[in-house]
């Protein structure tokens, strides 16, 4: 069996890991983006747990997208984590984050009917981890996290909660090894003019 995101047939593996990542003040870039973006630290320099785990999102792991206090949409990854600058369409959001961070691409599909899991917390309570829990125990967001790996009871309770779709791809439905698209050659469009963009404003390089 095999399910379709968008103009992409999807066939080949099953999901590797299941993720929630927070995008609260990002989603409208992110998603219609196709892509993941975190700083790799703190804003004070420290070590942040849930950045450091984009480095371990791996192709066809499963993503919720949480934002708004609602799962608004949900893909699955199509790359590696990345080094890549700030997204430029952020503007003034995270002006404190570093310029440098990690990047990953993800295949999104939005919902048309989002589902609020502070409605079905009853239902959901008992899947949440004791420790790094996307959900504080009252059903509200915890934005601590950016990114979180979900035990597999909990993606299937919010996989019910979500549709039957979504249910058969966390319960088994194939995805596939091949959906990587143009997108890793305009990545590194971007890089380069971020690159000659620094180079042009260093008044320390002769002419």
């Amino acid at each position: 069996m095999g399910w379709s995101c968008g103009e992409v047939s999807v066939e080949g593996i099953y999901p590797l890991k299941y993720w929630w990542v927070n995008q609260k003040q990002t989603y409208r870039h992110e998603v219609p983006g196709g892509y993941m973006w975190s700083p790799k630290r703190n804003r004070n320099g420290a070590y942040n747990r849930s950045y450091e785990a984009m480095r371990t999102v791996k192709p066809g792991d499963f993503i919720f997208s949480f934002a708004g206090g609602l799962l608004k949409a949900w893909g699955i990854a199509t790359s590696y984590c990345d080094e890549f600058p700030k997204p430029d369409t952020f503007g003034t959001i995270g002006e404190n984050w570093e310029d440098i961070g990690w990047r990953l691409d993800v295949r999104y599909k939005e919902e048309n009917c989002p589902v609020r899991p502070k409605d079905h917390i009853e239902a959901i309570r008992s899947f949440l981890p004791t420790m790094y829990s996307p959900l504080q125990a009252n059903g509200n967001g915890n934005q601590n996290f950016y990114l979180v790996e979900l035990p597999k009871e909990l993606a299937v309770a919010l996989a019910h909660l979500m549709g039957r779709s979504i249910l058969d791809i966390i319960n088994g439905s194939t995805i596939a090894e091949n959906i990587l698209d143009d997108r890793a050659v305009d990545n590194l469009l971007l890089w380069e003019d971020k690159i000659e963009e620094s180079l042009v404003k260093d008044n320390s390089l002769p002419e």
